[in-house]
């Protein structure tokens, strides 16, 4: 799938990135084209319930397996991130949020003023997005 993907990247103009639930598919771009900038997509350990055994979502909600797929940024669920996450953030790793949707707020307006979401972050991942 990884090699896939990336030989039909390799005629896109544009630019983009590789992101991931996965560590392994972060991995695999990490050693085979390290120069794709490259995301780990994690959220809390309960929004992997009846999804990955508890060990797993334990250690992906906590970033655990990092040291193999050396993310370049972390999109983690909107929301109070783990320490292991704000370690990561620490020790370079850009921040994302995922997902906003317009259906997240009422006033859209008010996305402007939130500090958790657009001050703390370098990036953040928008889906189904109408202002």
């Amino acid at each position: 799938l990884c090699e896939s993907a990336y030989d039909m990247l390799q005629t896109y103009s544009g630019v983009y990135c590789i992101e991931s639930f996965h560590p392994m598919i972060v991995r695999w771009f990490k050693k085979h084209a390290p120069q794709v900038l490259r995301g780990q997509l994690s959220a809390p350990r309960q929004s992997f319930a009846g999804v990955l055994a508890p060990c797993s979502a334990f250690l992906l909600s906590h970033l655990l397996t990092n040291f193999l797929a050396r993310p370049n940024f972390i999109a983690y669920h909107k929301g109070k991130v783990p320490f292991s996450v704000a370690f990561c953030h620490r020790l370079g790793a850009l921040r994302a949020v995922w997902t906003l949707r317009d259906t997240d707020y009422h006033d859209l307006s008010c996305i402007q003023d939130t500090p958790q979401l657009f001050g703390k972050n370098d990036m953040i991942i928008f889906e189904f997005f109408r202002p």
